[in-house]
């Protein structure tokens, strides 16, 4: 066989070789594969619901072999060591803490698509500055594997892909704003708490007032002296403005006679 054979022949059979190794690879994952998720900022609770074809999950722990169609008995068999390995692969941190896993279950196993639908709890702090979720259910196999994530926080719905480049996904709650009945409540008690302090407030100013009033016969002795002053500068200068008329009446009667 000539050199330029031989060398075509070896690159047939890599390129045959790689082809298969890829299809395989890529056959482990046989159907979509769902994380849906919503936190509940206020009370610190997280529920989590996986849905993952329960053939891939079969096959990668080893359960049966690539392209073998599970049957009840295996299924029965690997439904333990299944529900450990979601919980061990798949779980919730907030502020860089693991949450309390309070409940796991089966919702359906498998269901009638054929898919493994399993139901966490997490139970964390109230308002955490951040919820973490971490997903690598079978991401770390040949050929990798993927997840679509959808995660409800309050009434936003965020969308996210959970696979070997990113296992994990982080949200941030944050307290809703008070409305304006629950300002104006708030508003109300504080003045309510505060009332005690404006009633001394306003003894003091009363007490003060009494302090002020031993003055006032003083000032108004004062004030009632300019004003007769005032008075009586008015009337004399009216007694003038008369004596001054007469005067030049008197005058002007004499000059006609």
């Amino acid at each position: 066989m000539s050199g330029n054979r031989k060398a075509a022949l070896l690159i047939w059979i890599v390129a045959v070789l790689s082809t298969t190794v890829v299809a395989t690879a890529m056959a482990h994952q046989t159907d979509r594969a769902e994380f849906i998720a919503e936190v509940r900022g206020e009370s610190g609770e997280v529920e989590v619901l996986m849905q993952i074809s329960v053939e891939d999950l079969a096959h990668h722990m080893g359960h049966i072999g690539h392209g073998v169609a599970p049957t009840e008995e295996i299924l029965e068999a690997a439904r333990d060591d299944i529900a450990q390995y979601l919980d061990e692969r798949a779980g919730v941190m907030a502020d860089d803490e693991r949450c309390q896993l309070e409940e796991s279950r089966y919702v359906a196993y498998p269901g009638s698509d054929g898919r493994v639908h399993y139901y966490q709890g997490w139970q964390c702090p109230s308002w955490p500055n951040e919820v973490t979720f971490v997903n690598r259910v079978m991401v770390d196999m040949h050929g990798g594997y993927r997840h679509h994530g959808v995660i409800q926080l309050g009434e936003e719905v965020l969308q996210t892909v959970f696979d070997q480049n990113y296992p994990t996904y982080s949200v941030y709650p944050e307290p809703e704003p008070e409305s304006d009945g629950e300002a104006e409540e708030a508003e109300d008690e504080q003045a309510e708490g505060e009332a005690p302090d404006q009633v001394e407030e306003r003894e003091l100013v009363e007490g003060e007032g009494v302090d002020d009033d031993q003055e006032l016969p003083q000032t108004t002795f004062w004030q009632g002296g300019w004003q007769m002053w005032l008075v009586f500068s008015a009337l004399l200068f009216a007694l003038a403005v008369f004596l001054a008329v007469r005067k030049f009446l008197s005058v002007q009667s004499e000059m006609s006679d």
